[in-house]
Parts: structure tokens; C-alpha cells; sequence
């Protein structure tokens, strides 16, 4: 859904799918929470087994999605998981920004 913002742009909401799968990776990552230097965004997508997987071929990501994620997406992936996970150090932070980037590449392909 597009929704003009303070400055009379038109912005794009996500869809409410997307965010329902943004949150299951954001879940399982917390399972990671201890390895977070270690792990890559394809650990913790193979950990979350089935619930990723569309059983509705109509079902896709739509671009709105891309667009939001790749905007407004990465402070609230980066906000959600700082929320859970205590990050004592610029690598532990740089790990979580990784994340992000190799969540966006995969999604990117979906489109």
C-alpha cells in the first residue's frame, strides 16, 4: 500500500505476508543469538524449515516489499534484532548488518 509521507513522496508499505516472514526470521535468529558472528542469513532460513516455504504459488514477494525492505527495512531488521540481542562490540554489529544484506540479495531474487 503507498502512503504519501511528510514531504508528499509516496512511500510503500509492506505487505502484511512479508512482515509475517520477516518476523519468522527474526525468531529463529534469536536461536542464533550466541553465534551471531558465525552464522549467515542462509543458517538461520534452513533452521526455520518449513515455515518459509509458499505452499500458494500466487503467493510472492511483491516489489512494494523489495522497495520497503530495501529503504525503511533495514533500521527496523537492525532495530528488532538490537532489541533481543546484546551487542557489545562493532564486529557483533557488523554481523547483524551482513545479515540484513544477504537477507535483501535472496529476496531481490524472489522478485
Amino acid at each position: 500500500m503507498n502512503k504519501l509521507n511528510s514531504m508528499n513522496m509516496t512511500t510503500v508499505s509492506p505487505s502484511k505476508k512479508f512482515m509475517y516472514d520477516i518476523q519468522i526470521i527474526l525468531d529463529e535468529l534469536k536461536l542464533f543469538s550466541n553465534s551471531i558472528n558465525n552464522i549467515t542469513i542462509y543458517d538461520v532460513i534452513i533452521s526455520s524449515g518449513h515455515s518459509l516455504i509458499y505452499e500458494d504459488y500466487s503467493t510472492q514477494i511483491n516489489p512494494d516489499d523489495i522497495i520497503w525492505f530495501e529503504n525503511e527495512g533495514k533500521v527496523y531488521f537492525v532495530n528488532k534484532v538490537l532489541s533481543f540481542l546484546n551487542v557489545n562490540t562493532a564486529t557483533e554489529f557488523q554481523s547483524i548488518v551482513n545479515l540484513y544484506d544477504q537477507l535483501l540479495t535472496i529476496l531481490k531474487l524472489q522478485c
